[in-house]
Order: C-alpha cells, then structure tokens, then sequence
C-alpha cells in the first residue's frame, strides 16, 4: 500500500541499517536495540531479519555477534559487514538518536497507512462519520503509545525542563500558563486556560453558559489567540449571532419589544461584525457528530490554524456509547483530556449541574455536575456559574428570568470547586444581557 503512493524509503533505510550497525559494533548495544525498538518499527527487509535473529539469540542466551547473527543464514554476513563500514557507529550520533528516528518513522508509516484506508473506506461507500472514528480511535492509540511513562532522575528533570523554566516563572511570577479567560481574579486562580488542559464549566439551565464560554471565547480572539468553538446545540449560524450580539453590546430582547433597532444600534453591529470577521474564532456545528469525529475535526482545525484553546458547548450534547448514559460521559470527558494533551490545547467545556442542584437551594459544588464521576476524574479544573442576591446567597431561576427577560445584569459568583494547579476560591462577576450578554470582573463575591 505504501508503495502505491511512492513511498521513500531511504531515510528508513539509513536510519536502520545505523541502529543494526551500531548494535553490532559494541557489547551492550543488541541489548539496548531490542529495549527501544519493537518489530513493528522496522521497515527494510534486511533490518527486520537482524532483529528477529537478535531476538531468537537473547531467547537462547546466546552471545549475539558477527559470527551468531549469520550462523543461521536468515542475515547476510556482507550486509552486516557493509553496514557496519558504512557508518560511524563511535561518533556523537548514539544509538537513542536512531532508535527514536525510527519509532517516529514507525509511527508515520502507521498514520499514513490508516489514512489511506480511510480514503480507500470512503470510496466503497462506507458512512464517513464511522470511517473518521475508525481513524481517530487508531489515531489515538499510536500517539498513547508514543507518550509511553519514562523514569528520569531528579538531576535530569531539572536540567532538562525544571532549571530553565523556574528560572522563567520567577523573572515574572504573574506570567500565565496560557491565554487569558478576560477575567484577572479567575486567570489568578486558575493561571489562564493552559495548554493540556480540560476545563468544566458548570451551571443550571439559562444562567449563562454559552454566554460564559463565549466571553471565554471573544477574550481569547480579541488577544488573537486561535480559538475553535464547537456547539452540540447551536448551528455556527446560531453561535455567529450570539457573538454578534455580545460584540455590539446591546439587547435582542430589548429591540424586539420596542419593534424596531436605533440608529446607533445598527451602526454598533455592522462595526461588531466587522470586528468579529477580523478574529481568530473558528465554528464547528456538531450535530449527529460523535466523539470519533470530533476528535479528528479538533485535530484538522488544529493543525490548519494552530488552535490555543478549543471550547465544547455543551458535554451533555455529545452522543454516547456504552452500556448506560454515565458510562458514555466518562468515555467522552476521557477522550477529551486524551485529546487536549495530545493536541497541547485547553479544552474547556460546558455542562449540566444535576437535577437535584438545579432544584434545590443548597450550595453547588463538585459533586453538583450531572454525571460528577467523570468530571471529577478528568477534569483539571472546574468551575460552577451560580447567580447571587444582593445578600450573596443563590439566586432562584425564577427570578434570574425575570432579571434577564428585563434586560437587567445578574451578579454572578464563579466558583472554583476543582483546581489541580492552584486553590479553590470564588470570584465576582456581571452577566449583563443589556449589553449583549457581555460579562464583567467585580469584587470576589
């Protein structure tokens, strides 16, 4: 199959026939080449044969050498003789270098391989969302294999990552992680929206969710940070005029009761769509979509425009596997850490507080999210968006409809109920529809 498409296979070869020679060429190296290096790897004929004969000789206890490797007539003894005067097996280039040369290349191969057989799906008239599962699962498991557990000593630690990046973080200890949320108290907290991380956001129903994510949204583009915004509920239509709204600052509701839009309204819009058109936001409509899907979507819109932070609206929304509905949440907020770390992006997602939250009065929390097992185990932070009274207390939906439906603001308390990478706390903030559902920063409620 790889050869249909012209595959080159000399930077393989080279790469192969360095790591056999080196093997050969010191004590300690066949041992070494069968550590790093898995069968599947292997591309050349002649190299696989080498390694299969290493492997029957360390099965047998056998001492692997010039003489062993060609006793069995399975390796050439020219070819290993010619490999070995071929390259410079006592130089720099060590045989770690070779060996992750070639998992790479393995793992290229891999990738190219599924994606061919997508292609080769699509054209025998598979459905494409299945086929894109397919990729995405296969896709999933090479690149969990790619980051297999490695153990490194304190010493190497710092001098490979800790010494400089201390160093980094105390010449400015208020540098974020990551891109801003335009909220300074919940940035403290939470030290942005870092890379590799998945954030939930939870809240009743008509509270402000969306409006919630996409201020997270607008903050980020306006600081032209690549953003993907996927909506289980909304069309990109839907998402464009919510923003569009947010971006003008002014009321829908309020304009539909007069009957008619003011002058300056209008002239606010046409300058919040243009503005918005200059913005780094990218829509994806995610209906019938499952998970599979997405995942390669994510990936695609990442590599094309190099995505920050990537926004779900809404967990709830995504289709399910399993044998119950929980199941499937934890399966989906899996994948979904899976593919923040794998993407290095933050992937902050809203979704439903339970019936029993919804319902009562009682303070919300962690164990407030619908389905709260998954969110607890996969989520690195998290978030629930709870309306106040002047007195502080939990506001009634009742009478946040009504304070919405009169294009009032709602005091907001953010509660942080999860943080892996600093302290729980909760901030102050402004929901005001009468500016388009903008949200603003007030004093820690």
């Amino acid at each position: 199959m790889l050869a249909a498409i012209d595959y080159d296979l000399q930077e393989d070869r080279e790469a192969e026939e360095a790591a056999i020679a080196y093997a050969l060429h010191h004590e300690d190296g066949p041992r070494r080449l069968l550590a790093l290096v898995k069968p599947e790897d292997l591309y050349t004929l002649e190299a696989k044969a080498a390694y299969e004969r290493m492997v029957e000789l360390e099965k047998a206890n056998e001492p692997i050498n010039l003489f062993t490797m060609a006793r069995s007539g399975a390796v050439s003894p020219t070819w290993m003789h010619d490999i070995i005067r071929g390259n410079v097996v006592t130089g720099s280039v060590t045989l770690e270098f070779w060996a992750e040369f070639i998992q790479r290349q393995g793992r290229a191969r891999f990738v190219l391989s599924k994606a061919i057989r997508a292609a080769e799906d699509i054209a025998a008239g598979k459905h494409p969302d299945d086929v894109a599962y397919a990729l995405a699962t296969a896709l999933r498991d090479t690149t969990a294999q790619s980051h297999q557990a490695r153990t490194r000593s304190m010493s190497e630690v710092i001098t490979d990552e800790g010494y400089p990046e201390m160093l980094e973080w105390m010449r400015d200890p208020r540098k974020l992680a990551g891109p801003s949320t335009g909220i300074e108290r919940l940035d403290t907290y939470l030290g942005g929206l870092g890379a590799g991380r998945l954030l939930a956001i939870g809240a009743d129903t008509g509270i402000g969710k969306s409006a919630f994510i996409q201020h997270i949204a607008r903050s980020c583009a306006r600081a032209q940070v690549p953003v993907h915004v996927i909506s289980t509920e909304m069309s990109d239509k839907e998402v464009f005029f919510r923003m569009a709204y947010m971006e003008a600052g002014w009321d829908k509701l309020a304009a539909a009761k007069r009957g008619h839009v003011r002058d300056q309204e209008r002239d606010d819009m046409l300058d919040g769509m243009e503005s918005l058109a200059q913005l780094p936001i990218y829509l994806t409509e995610l209906r019938g979509m499952n998970i599979g899907a997405l995942e390669s979507e994510v990936q695609r819109v990442h590599e094309q425009h190099r995505t920050e932070v990537v926004i779900l609206d809404l967990l709830n929304g995504l289709p399910t596997k399993g044998e119950n509905r929980a199941q499937g949440i934890a399966e989906n907020t899996a994948r979904l850490k899976q593919m923040a770390e794998a993407q290095r992006v933050c992937l902050a997602m809203t979704a439903h507080i339970n019936r029993e939250s919804a319902k009562g009065m009682a303070e919300l929390g962690l164990h407030s999210f619908k389905d709260a097992g998954a969110i607890e185990q996969d989520a690195d932070q998290a978030l629930i968006l709870v309306p106040t009274g002047i007195d502080g207390s939990r506001m009634p939906r009742e009478e946040v409809a009504r304070l919405v439906n009169g294009g009032h603001p709602v005091d907001m308390a953010i509660r942080i109920v999860k943080n892996r990478h600093g302290a729980e706390g909760t901030v102050g903030a402004k929901l005001n529809w009468g500016h388009g559902g903008r949200i603003y920063p007030v004093d820690a409620a």
